[in-house]
């Protein structure tokens, strides 16, 4: 009987560890894609820290080293005041900017609250 629970615990054991490293590895694989195909937004938004909200249309560019991608905010579902104090976004010039440089990541972010436009510009280091 203890052999029974001592195996059982094991595999349970294994399979937590199985299931960290898998949700691990998927992360890894999401913050090193520089495309604008699978997890784009995912990507943009580990890389960032910026949350991308509800978009009706985006559009995206990549050559592998930089990415430039748009979205269209759904401004039904999204108060654009809230989410620019929510995202660390700070007026400049009439536009609001967010801005950030890592050692692996340099990213400049600007929100147009009149069109409801938010423009990513990334520059992968890595």
């Amino acid at each position: 009987m203890g052999k029974k629970i001592l195996i059982s615990l094991g595999i349970i054991v294994l399979i937590v560890i199985l299931f960290i490293a898998g949700v691990n590895a998927l992360g890894y694989h999401i913050f090193s894609r520089t495309d604008c195909e699978f997890f784009n937004i995912d990507n943009i938004e580990l890389r960032t820290g910026i949350n991308i909200p509800a978009i009706v249309d985006s559009d995206c560019k990549s050559n592998g080293k930089i990415k430039e991608a748009s979205f269209s905010i759904d401004t039904s579902k999204v108060d654009l005041k809230a989410y620019s104090l929510k995202n660390n976004f700070v007026c400049k010039d009439s536009v609001y900017l967010n801005e950030w440089e890592t050692d692996k990541t340099k990213w400049v972010a600007t929100l147009n609250q009149e069109s409801g436009i938010l423009k990513i510009k990334i520059e992968y280091k890595d």
